[in-house]
């Protein structure tokens, strides 16, 4: 399975005022239509696999207020990455992790997901948002040529996973902390001000 891609068109009785809501809460200049869908694929229940668009065309509706309160922590969480994953997120299919490659120490998802990539050739760094049975978090992992999931860092791994993808260079620019250790590639703080 490959990746997709995130399209779709707020619900036609979403009311104005809401998009207005939360197009003023979202991080970046965005279409309302990008910012639903990805916002009906981080809310669809845990057990189903993103919010596939219906026969029309349209995303699953979710609850407006459900709707703002993700965004609001998310972007309380991870305002840079939140941008990034709304203007071109994907959600990534969770696979087993391959023979040979081992879980990693907890609680180190950025360093854990860089290690890896920069050892074996031919995957990705990614970083996004992981559901787990606690709800949505800032996490790190590894994408496959085929663009799936690979948790290094998690067991059991998480439930689904929506985020964006670096190459090992282009992540290896941007996660090193000011203190010398690894962390996220585009939330740390940077002589006062969010790395971007």
């Amino acid at each position: 399975m490959t990746r997709k891609q995130v399209p779709g068109d707020p619900p036609p009785d979403t009311h104005p005022a809401t998009m207005k809501r939360l197009l003023a809460n979202a991080p970046t200049t965005i279409s309302p239509e990008r910012l639903w869908h990805i916002l009906a694929v981080m809310s669809a229940p845990a057990g189903e696999r993103g919010a596939e668009p219906t026969a029309e065309g349209k995303s699953p509706p979710i609850g407006e207020e459900m709707a703002v309160q993700l965004l609001l922590r998310l972007r309380v969480m991870a305002p840079t990455l939140l941008a990034a994953v709304i203007t071109r997120g994907e959600e990534f299919e969770l696979v087993r992790r391959p023979t040979g490659l081992r879980k990693r120490a907890p609680k180190a998802c950025f360093a854990n997901a860089m290690n890896v990539v920069m050892a074996r050739e031919g995957l990705l760094y990614a970083e996004g948002f992981a559901l787990t049975y606690l709800g949505w978090f800032h996490h790190a992992w590894v994408v496959d040529g085929d663009d799936h999931a690979i948790e290094v860092t998690w067991e059991p791994p998480g439930l689904r996973y929506v985020g964006v993808t670096l190459t090992p260079k282009e992540a290896a620019q941007r996660i090193t902390h000011p203190d010398g250790g690894w962390g996220s590639c585009f939330d740390l703080p940077v002589k006062g001000r969010l790395r971007r």
